[in-house]
């Protein structure tokens, strides 16, 4: 999977509604309905992964200082099975994000953009937030990983395989909330809504996760 085409801005196309004839104003509210729903899960997923990480990271870096004030070998070896299992916890819960926001949106653009109409600033707002708080959470996972690096080559080499999946697993996550931002900014255009802190708040997603698969 090519980094850049995972991460660039899917090219999609909204139509304008016809006006909906009044048998049809049943169908018109259950749309509307959906749309809510949609913006409002998304928003509970990425709050939800906020707050389930953090508590992990926290763990995890509780381990990390653990084994810098270790006294014996057992100790380290007891507090990295703590640490690659809250890395693994970590892991889990942005898998189990990606799949929910995939989900949510339907899986691609074709189904995002009927449901994007009537969309408020409101809620995207409410989504800058959320995905403000999900660059700051990563920024926190690329620095523990920054001081999981100083901890000496066998907590590495025991940490590997977590440590090579937290740096990674951000692509896949990104992928439906680019098709999702995407879609927000083109029915914006038709609605008078402003976009750029959404869009300013993603490109310092896309940001923060290259520097983390950069190891930098």
């Amino acid at each position: 999977m090519k980094f850049l085409q995972v991460l660039g801005w899917a090219t999609l196309a909204m139509a304008l509604p016809s006006p909906a004839p009044l048998e049809d104003s049943v169908i018109a509210v259950e749309h509307l309905e959906k749309r809510a729903t949609v913006t409002e899960t998304i928003v509970g997923i990425l709050n939800n992964l906020n707050a389930t990480v953090t508590t992990d990271l926290a763990a995890a870096n509780s381990a990390a200082v653990a084994i810098q004030n270790a006294n014996s070998v057992q100790a380290i070896v007891s507090a990295t099975a703590i640490l690659r299992s809250n890395y693994q916890a970590i892991i889990q819960a942005i898998t189990d994000a990606t799949a929910a926001i995939s989900d949510a949106t339907g899986g691609g653009a074709g189904g995002i953009a009927a449901l994007l109409v009537g969309l408020t600033q409101q809620e995207i707002n409410q989504l800058t937030a959320a995905i403000q708080q999900i660059v700051a959470l990563v920024t926190a996972i690329r620095a523990s990983l920054t001081v999981t690096s100083t901890l000496g080559a066998a907590v590495n080499a025991a940490a590997s395989s977590e440590i090579a999946a937290l740096r990674t697993i951000l692509v896949p996550f990104l992928a439906p909330l680019a098709v999702l931002v995407q879609a927000i900014a083109t029915a914006s255009a038709t609605a008078s809504l402003t976009v750029t802190g959404l869009q300013a708040a993603f490109a310092g997603l896309v940001t923060i996760t290259r520097q983390l698969i950069a190891g930098v």
